[in-house]
């Protein structure tokens, strides 16, 4: 048998880096494409939609509330479920049931007349099956990939997610101005189906850890051995506290770039599609490189709020400049930035938490920040309304730098405080195993 050592050759291909057949591999890979497909269309198709039915800012930052405030309320539990149960049986049911509901949208929302209270309702059960997968797939990776190579693991599954970006938005803004925003959601609830069936194809071994049936008293007990060991690791602390803040600040300008597209640059849907696809763009050469690059664990969270200062940067920009052309440029900075966060911080959270509690640490990690970014989508609708998307987002940018630059400073950069850290969490995973 080989040695897992460092003295082992390195492979030549990302697929065997890992500890998993080829097969499932790419069938996992092209789940993934397309479920990130289905919600990059959907951003497009129904927020379009509500703009055009209401022509309210209010109406869409609502929206934008409801498809989070699932993971506020349920986030939690499921996170302690998908540490119970298998994770491909989770994926699995989560994007048939999305499927289903997708496909009720033009039917029922817009149907006889339009029912912006059902969409609400859709929004909202979608988002819960969203949290559900996306925490399942964070919580899946330590069971197919080698701790040095979780990394490579994240960004090639990452991947997925920014080509869907990229040829998402712009299908669906074609769609939706050829024919209309409504038909887009069919091809979502075919794309969700095809989905399911690429992830029960998935051979994966998992090992169900032998435990009660979940209730309240173990569930809340679950999470807040969770918490107590998150708020103790230096680094997941500030991780968490970074996510916080910035997901308060981006999220909510989903809301407002739309309304520059249509006002400022005179791009309507198709302009919001291209600015979208940018974002894609970026974070498709972000996931390439970090693919390959051998990065340092001490540098690692230095590189995460680096990126979120940049973002902050390129946000104020796309909040200044006059012409679409000059957006995109920024928006593809911004998905560059979001490329590496969005990888280099899962890669964090599986290198510190034990997998017996990734599930829950994850979805602390998804509520909380998710929480503040509802409250933000909620409250950017009327100040857009009141000062205009412009200042807005070059506000916004403005604070995402400030506070980066702050966090940035107090990062640890010392070796042997992270060795120790993961050490520390080596210890509690076995002895919770025990």
């Amino acid at each position: 048998m080989k040695s897992l050592s460092l003295q082992t050759a390195e492979p030549d291909s990302v697929t065997e880096q890992l500890l998993i057949r080829k097969e499932s591999l790419l069938l996992l890979w092209l789940s993934q494409l397309l479920v990130q497909s289905s919600d990059s269309m959907s951003l497009i198709a129904i927020m379009w939609s509500v703009y055009k039915l209401t022509g309210s800012p209010l109406d869409m930052g609502t929206l934008g509330f409801f498809q989070k405030l699932p993971i506020v309320l349920l986030g939690l539990p499921l996170g302690t479920i998908v540490d119970r149960v298998t994770k491909k049986n989770i994926l699995v049911a989560a994007d048939l049931l999305c499927a289903v509901l997708m496909a009720c949208i033009p039917l029922l929302a817009f149907g006889a007349g339009p029912n912006i209270i059902f969409l609400y309702l859709v929004v909202f059960v979608v988002g819960a099956l969203a949290i559900l997968a996306r925490t399942a797939i964070y919580a899946l990776v330590p069971s197919i990939a080698r701790r040095e190579k979780y990394q490579q693991a994240n960004s090639f599954l990452r991947l997925a997610e920014q080509v869907a970006m990229l040829i998402g938005p712009g299908f669906a803004a074609l769609v939706s101005s050829l024919i209309s925003p409504e038909s887009v959601l069919y091809v979502i609830a075919v794309s969700y189906g095809l989905a399911a069936l690429c992830l029960a194809r998935i051979s994966i071994t998992e090992s169900p850890r032998s435990s009660p049936s979940p209730n309240p008293s173990t569930l809340f007990a679950d999470l807040h051995g969770a918490l107590n060991f998150m708020c103790h690791r230096r680094v997941l602390l500030l991780i968490l506290i970074a996510s916080i803040f910035s997901n308060a600040l981006a999220l909510p300008l989903n809301v407002a770039i739309p309304i520059l597209s249509d006002r400022e640059f005179h791009a309507g849907a198709s302009g919001f599609g291209l600015i979208v696809s940018a974002i894609g763009s970026g974070m498709i050469f972000a996931s390439l490189v970090l693919m390959r690059a051998k990065q340092p664990s001490d540098k690692r969270i230095r590189g995460i709020f680096i990126a979120i200062l940049v973002s902050g940067l390129a946000y104020i920009g796309i909040g200044t400049c006059q012409t679409l052309n000059v957006a995109l440029m920024f928006a593809a900075i911004v998905g560059i930035c979001v490329g590496i966060t969005n990888t280099l911080i899962p890669t964090e959270m599986q290198d510190h938490v034990p997998p017996s509690m990734l599930g829950k640490a994850v979805a602390i990690l998804f509520v909380s920040a998710s929480l503040s970014g509802a409250l933000g989508m909620l409250a950017f609708g009327p100040i857009i309304t009141v000062v205009g998307p412009n200042y807005v987002v070059q506000g916004a940018g403005f604070l995402i730098a400030a506070f980066s630059l702050a966090l940035c400073c107090k990062a640890p950069t010392d070796s042997l405080e992270r060795s120790f850290e993961i050490g520390s969490a080596d210890v509690s995973g076995k002895a919770r195993t025990k």
